[in-house]
């Protein structure tokens, strides 16, 4: 789960970078507009992978914590018969 929110961390960033350099870019006119609001798409798309990436890591901490929860109480009658026996 850490490595995906760094992952979506780093989507984010690269995000920034593009959207900050597109916006940078001293060309003018129809094209350059063009590529912009392309790029804006772009950030967008990547923005939505960042966040599927949180929705992932936040999904794969509860599935975790489901199985935690499944070896605890696994582990509970396990022990008895052991302590039987």
């Amino acid at each position: 789960a850490g490595r995906l929110r760094e992952r979506a961390e780093e989507v984010r960033d690269l995000a920034a970078r593009l959207s900050a350099s597109a916006r940078e870019v001293a060309w003018q006119g129809v094209a350059a507009d063009a590529m912009r609001v392309h790029v804006e798409g772009r950030v967008v798309a990547l923005l939505r992978t960042a966040a599927l990436h949180e929705d992932a890591a936040e999904a794969l901490e509860r599935h975790a914590a489901k199985v935690d929860l499944a070896l605890d109480l696994l582990a509970s009658p396990l022990h008895r018969i052991e302590e039987l026996l």
